[in-house]
């Protein structure tokens, strides 16, 4: 409901865009949109063009006529005379609906914006709504697949979050075959622009591929909003209009094959997947940072890694799988005893159970890269144990020195409170030790005959059992509320420090002020030493922490200009100090944040965390 009024707040009093969206210029981009601004101003709609790009087509100048046209502004630049579209004209003019053309225009010098989809910007910001028109080559993030694609590295690029907070887009599509055909008929270009484009970007290859990143990205589009439609809707059911796959990872050393299993199957399907993770309240720092190591491997094959908190594994699973519409849900095959399924629950079905309508795959995982391995089990701590057989011994020699005054359940009662409270300091192997010692000293030292562990009383035997079982329960139920406890305080620490970061950030009134602030709060935060460089033309610059080592400055440059993490802990470049994660900006990589782990494991919380702290600091820095 937060999220709901965010957005609709955001959107209170701010212009509405169309996007339309085609894979190659002469698909009819400009020409739906006129066609549409003609629908719109049938019905009574004030419609004005700002600006459109008719490049001598005779259909697409016709449809034109009628409307009321802005005039163009006109500028010198280098003794050549300019015309560009006028954003104060239009902002004066105020009308309901403005068409753009060519959102990824680049303005000539000595306008207000140097880019023209910052133009729309301001006219939306100002609420009127906006037609604009947009290629797939121009988007930010699909800049180096064409240029791979094509050999042409586009220039005039829109970020990504201008068209995610487009009102609509419509595809605009011609089959490569048409284009080309329009092409050479000269409704494109002029025919000597038109040759050479054959010759190069305008090839069937490339065209067949740029075809398929439009689709990709509508699709891409779409699925959001039918996201966004079920969560505002309350709608829980699966709709199955295409795969999405949700990969459950444990702690175990089994997962790596489970997530290569599950990337394998997303591949085939040409589906999105997730690689979620359930955190218990009273997970082992060991377990955190093995799904740490998990999580980050199922990124890499391309999955969007989710951690949950939760101490019904199952229900948090379910729910996720819900919220994102997933079609299959892919587990692990488990390798423990059918004896622990009886005792505490078998977790595929109670998954299968619960799955609805959603697929369960139980997988054994990629077989090539499967070992043999051989399980663990992870003793308690010999203080903790110690602890635990203390208290039981005190309260042993509590109960025989009030003997003459208790009763044996007030005996039974002092040994159930031993255990009770060796749950609230030690941990969960040492409590049920405990649990057994309490009725082991009960039994030897006040049921009769004395000092034996003879019963001659066969119902004494169910008290024991009773005992027993309630030591345990009421220990394994306080140890669940102190780790739930310590997550909570552990979470409000954590918000209360990311707050006060951001807040800091956001008065930050240059890069190295900024960089001081984000370095401090960091080493607060996850009690490591950072530095923040930045992107220089020249280079990189140190703008707070310690002075880095050539190897360090190495790996700094290299995730730069990749836009990747490197250094210690990962697995590139591994031979320096830090670990460098880039700051990535609206449009590119301004810097980089190195973190000085050292050899010390990385859990799952702590890796969400800096996710959150690099954005933070890239967008202050930016």
């Amino acid at each position: 409901m937060l999220a709901r009024a965010a957005e609709e707040q955001a959107r209170h009093g701010r212009g509405k865009l169309k996007v339309f969206f085609g894979a190659a210029p002469g698909v009819g981009k400009t020409f739906a949109m006129l066609e549409d601004g003609i629908r719109e101003r049938a019905a009574g709609t004030d419609v004005v063009i700002g600006w459109v790009e008719t490049h001598g087509r005779v259909e697409t100048e016709r449809l034109t006529a009628g409307f009321e046209r802005l005039p163009p502004r006109e500028l010198t630049y280098h003794g050549i005379r300019l015309t560009e579209f006028d954003l104060d004209a239009a902002l004066n003019r105020r009308p309901r609906l403005i068409l753009v053309d060519e959102l990824a225009h680049t303005n000539a010098e000595g306008l207000r914006h140097s880019r023209r989809w910052q133009d729309v910007e301001e006219l939306l910001d100002a609420g009127i709504d906006v037609y604009s028109t947009l290629n797939v080559q121009h988007l930010e993030s699909l800049n180096d697949v064409v240029a791979q694609i094509t050999g042409v590295r586009v220039r005039e690029t829109v970020p990504d979050a201008v068209i995610e907070r487009a009102a609509s887009i419509a595809l605009v599509d011609l089959p490569p075959d048409e284009l080309i055909a329009r092409l050479e008929a000269g409704k494109v270009y002029v025919p000597e622009q038109a040759g050479r484009a054959l010759e190069s970007f305008f090839r069937r290859g490339n065209l067949i591929a740029l075809r398929e990143l439009a689709l990709r990205e509508t699709a891409d589009r779409v699925d959001a909003e039918a996201l966004r439609w079920r969560r505002d809707e309350g709608i829980t059911a699966t709709w199955p209009v295409g795969d999405r796959l949700l990969v459950a990872v444990g702690p175990a050393p089994q997962a790596a094959d489970v997530v290569r299993a599950a990337s394998r199957i997303a591949g085939k399907l040409h589906a999105p997947w997730i690689a979620a993770s359930v955190e218990l309240p009273n997970a082992s720092e060991a377990a955190r940072t093995s799904i740490a190591g998990h999580l980050a491997f199922a990124e890499k094959l391309g999955a969007e890694p989710v951690v949950l908190r939760s101490d019904r594994p199952v229900d948090a699973l379910l729910a996720l799988a819900h919220k994102r519409n997933v079609t299959r849900i892919i587990v692990g095959r488990p390798t423990h005893s059918r004896v622990r399924d009886l005792f505490f629950g078998s977790f595929i079905d109670a998954l299968t159970r619960g799955a609805g309508d959603i697929d369960v795959l139980v997988t054994a995982g990629d077989a090539g890269s499967r070992e043999r391995r051989t399980p663990t089990l992870d003793w308690p701590a010999s203080g903790k144990l110690f602890e635990a057989v203390a208290l039981v011994g005190a309260a042993t020699v509590l109960s025989l020195a009030t003997r003459p005054l208790l009763t044996l359940p007030d005996q039974a009662m002092i040994h159930l409170l031993a255990v009770v409270v060796a749950a609230t300091r030690v941990d969960r192997v040492s409590s049920v030790v405990a649990a057994g010692l309490a009725v082991a000293s009960f039994d030897f030292f006040f049921v009769p005959p004395f000092f034996t562990f003879n019963v001659s009383d066969a119902r004494y035997v169910l008290t024991f059992a009773v005992m027993f079982a309630v030591g345990v329960v009421v220990s394994t139920l306080t140890l669940r509320v102190r780790a739930q406890a310590d997550a909570a305080r552990d979470r409000e620490r954590r918000t209360a420090a990311l707050y006060a970061m951001t807040r800091e950030l956001s008065a930050g009134a240059s890069g190295d002020a900024i960089s001081t602030i984000a370095v401090r709060h960091v080493r607060e935060l996850l009690e490591v030493e950072a530095v923040v460089i930045r992107l220089r033309t020249n280079g990189i610059e140190l703008l707070a922490g310690a002075a880095l080592d050539p190897r360090d400055v190495a790996v700094a440059r290299w995730v730069v200009a990749h836009g990747e993490a490197a250094g210690l802990g990962t697995d590139t470049l591994q031979g320096g100090t830090y670990r460098f994660l880039p700051l990535v900006g609206g449009q590119s990589v301004i810097g980089a944040l190195g973190l000085a782990f050292g050899g010390r494991p990385v859990g799952a919380s702590q890796v969400e965390l800096v996710r959150v702290v690099t954005a933070n600091i890239a967008v202050a820095l930016e």
